[in-house]
């Protein structure tokens, strides 16, 4: 029986594996197929419909957390951009030191 819908499988309906949580579908409850991993050549797999919801959600923030970590600047960057902060705001900042 599919682990969703409770259907009986029979030759005309087959069952097929989560590959996600490794339950049995019917094609049905098992129609998405996506990449497990956040790698790019993580090939597609059958997935259910809770663990391809899942797999989106997970995913989704492993892309995000990446995304962040992408933009965190060099050291180099930011001191440069702190040079002109204070270069251009002597009055606040006592670092004319630093302007030179």
């Amino acid at each position: 029986k599919c682990h969703s819908c409770v259907v009986d499988f029979s030759p005309f309906n087959r069952r097929h594996h989560c590959r996600n949580c490794g339950e049995i579908f019917c094609d049905k409850c098992s129609q998405g197929r996506i990449a497990l991993t956040a790698e790019d050549n993580a090939p597609l797999v059958r997935v259910c419909d809770r663990c391809m919801a899942e797999v989106t959600q997970r995913l989704s923030i492993a892309k995000d957390v990446a995304n962040r970590s992408a933009t965190v600047q060099s050291h180099e960057d930011l001191a440069r951009k702190l040079k002109v902060i204070y270069c251009f705001f002597p009055v606040i900042y006592s670092f004319k030191w630093l302007c030179t």
